[in-house]
This record gives structure tokens, sequence and C-alpha cells, in this order.
């Protein structure tokens, strides 16, 4: 711990990606026989979007792993995260997974535009939010205005 207390358990669990999680594994502990199946574990490409809209959405009131075939997990960081709360507007974050073959899916949306991967995106939320987020042409509706910021 940060004070220098030490915890001893039964179990540990980690929530960090694989590929930190073995730079972090101690020198002394990479060698033994549980930990060197860290080295079975190999991580996979994710694309992480923020996406902001003027209204608040109220069908997402904490994470959501979510029955997508794109969007693998996203919560609104507005009700979820108090550096982002506000009542009238929405923060979504969401892990776009699988992304590539190499993770599973059968598209490489890495190697696609973002307006590609921000219109997939809009017509999943569509499909799961149907009543708060229009499925039309351009996923756009005038009281819906959204703003995006890729990761990948």
């Amino acid at each position: 711990m940060r004070s220098g207390e030490k915890i001893t358990a039964d179990e540990y669990v980690s929530a960090m990606p694989v590929d930190i999680v073995k730079r972090m594994t101690p020198k002394n502990w990479q060698n033994m026989p549980y930990f060197r199946q860290f080295d079975e574990l190999e991580g996979i490409p994710v694309i992480n979007l923020h996406m902001w809209f003027d209204t608040k959405l109220k069908a997402v009131d904490h994470l959501c792993f979510s029955r997508s075939p794109l969007l693998s997990v996203y919560a609104d960081m507005s009700v979820t995260c108090k550096e982002y709360e506000d009542p009238d507007k929405s923060m979504l974050e969401l892990v776009f997974a699988p992304c590539s073959p190499i993770a599973g899916g059968n598209t490489n949306w890495i190697a696609k535009s973002d307006e590609e991967i921000i219109d997939a995106t809009m017509g999943e939320l569509a499909r799961l939010f149907p009543t708060e987020i229009a499925n039309d042409e351009k996923w756009l509706q005038p009281n819906l205005r959204v703003q995006m910021e890729l990761q990948s």
C-alpha cells in the first residue's frame, strides 16, 4: 500500500490490462509457476470512445455490460463519476470491441475512419436505446448533438 502497509490475502484480483500486469509483476515472482501462466495471456486491441450529448440519456445509470456485438462496456460518466456529473447532459464512455480480427471481430475497425466508427457506434446506440437516440439516416436528431473524442 502507499502507506507501506502490507496486506496478505488468499487471493488477489487485478483490474489492470494484461500487458501492464505483466510489467508490474515483481521480477522475483515472474519465474514462479503460478505467475508463468501470465505468459499465456495476450492483450487485444479495443477502441475507447468518449461521447458528449447535449441531453440526458436516462437509460444509462451505471456501468453496463452490453448485449451489443460492438459496444462491450459503457457508462454514462455524468452519472457514475463525480468529475463529469451533470444533471442535464450525458457523457458516455464506451469500449468498442472486438475492433479487429485479432480480437475476434469480423471487421478491422482500427483501420476504419473516425466517421465510420462513429456511425457504427451511433447505429448500435440507436438499437440499444431506441427511445432516446434516433436511428435516422445520419443518427442525429435536431435536439441531440454529439461531440466525440476517439482513443485507440
